[in-house]
C-alpha cells in the first residue's frame, strides 16, 4: 500500500463521507468506523469480491453498510468528469456500481484492485477522525 496515495485521498474522503450521507452536522456514527475495520478485515482474510457483496447488502450491523461501498466508489471517481452525476445517484446504485467494478477487474488483476479498494478504505478510516464519532443511538 502507498502512504502518500492514502494521505492524498484524505479530502475527498471526507467529501465521500459527507456525500453519502454517513457524516451528517460533522458528526459520525462510531458503529461506521467499526465497519469500515471490519471490512478491511475482510478484504485481508477472505476474498475482495465476498466483502464488498456482503458490504453491498443489509449486514445487521446497526448501519448502513452500503453508504461505505459507495463512499469508496465515489472516492475513487472524485477526480474524474462525472463525480456530479454519480453523487446524484442513489447510495445502492453507488455500491452496486462498485460491486460490478471489483467483479469485473477482480479475475484479470486481483491484487491491483485489492490494494487499492484498501486505500480508499484506509482513507475513508483516516477522514472519519476529522468528524465527532457518536455512539449509536445518540442524536445527530
Amino acid at each position: 500500500m502507498d502512504k502518500r496515495k492514502i494521505d492524498g485521498y484524505l479530502k475527498n474522503a471526507a467529501l465521500a463521507l459527507e456525500d453519502t450521507g454517513i457524516a451528517k452536522n460533522g458528526k459520525i456514527n462510531s458503529s461506521y468506523r467499526g465497519q469500515i475495520s471490519s471490512f478491511g478485515a475482510s478484504i485481508a482474510q477472505g476474498s475482495i469480491l465476498a466483502a464488498v457483496a456482503v458490504y453491498c447488502g443489509k449486514t445487521g450491523a446497526g448501519v448502513e453498510t452500503e453508504r461505505l461501498m459507495a463512499a469508496i466508489y465515489l472516492l475513487k471517481h472524485y477526480e474524474s468528469a462525472n463525480i456530479e452525476e454519480l453523487k446524484k445517484k442513489s447510495v445502492k446504485e453507488n455500491a452496486t456500481s462498485l460491486f460490478e467494478y471489483v467483479k469485473n477487474e477482480y479475475t484479470s488483476c486481483s491484487y491491483k484492485v485489492k490494494e487499492e479498494i484498501m486505500e480508499y478504505a484506509m482513507a475513508l478510516k483516516m477522514a472519519m477522525n476529522l468528524f465527532v464519532l457518536e455512539k449509536a443511538g445518540e442524536k445527530r
